[in-house]
């Protein structure tokens, strides 16, 4: 993941203009401001990126891989992977408070069942190579929409670095869980 990004202004379809700046990948990642100065006023970048991080060639079955951490009393799912990785992504299944990770069901507010979930998630990223400064997308699913703002005021958190991108939906799985959440995050540059 040590490969930059082109990051250029607007693209007026077939005319490209303005500078050419490199930006580390990281930056992008980790850095708003850099990302906003890049933009410049009109606040729109097209980023191309290249490098041997982007080398695209292999089979994909070779870039994937579907895996249950090894994590002590992890229950196994006949129905999905708890983890998917893939070209220096990690792809974590929903995952609530109660024992998605092992150990005994958990029950409780909007707020502690955020908390236990988000701690989870984290569980798994540690054990698939990622942690949740890595984290760029997140899926929050709730079961009542009136627990959105408690679960917000939780959520916030656990992203001290920064906010990942996140879409809210409500679900329906048979379940007393408050909340889920399913993300995408980075491998970590030293795994």
């Amino acid at each position: 993941l040590s490969s930059e990004l082109a990051v250029r202004p607007e693209l007026d379809m077939a005319l490209l203009r303005g500078p050419v700046r490199q930006i580390p990948f990281a930056d992008i990642v980790t850095n708003r401001a850099s990302l906003r100065q890049a933009a410049g006023s009109r606040g729109i970048l097209k980023l191309t990126a290249f490098g041997p991080a982007c080398n695209m060639r292999r089979p994909l079955a070779s870039r994937v891989s579907f895996t249950e951490p090894p994590i002590k009393g992890l229950p196994s799912s006949p129905a999905f992977s708890r983890v998917s990785s893939a070209n220096g992504m990690v792809y974590i299944s929903g995952t609530g408070a109660g024992n998605d990770i092992g150990g005994p069901a958990k029950e409780g507010t909007a707020t502690e069942e955020t908390r236990w979930a988000l701690e989870n998630v984290a569980a798994l990223l540690e054990a698939s190579g990622s942690d949740m400064e890595h984290v760029v997308s997140v899926t929050m699913l709730l079961t009542h929409k009136e627990d959105y703002d408690e679960c917000n005021a939780e959520y916030v958190k656990h992203f001290p670095a920064g906010l990942p991108s996140r879409s809210t939906a409500l679900w329906g799985v048979p379940t007393t869980a408050k909340v889920a959440f399913s993300c995408v995050a980075l491998v970590k540059e030293d795994h």
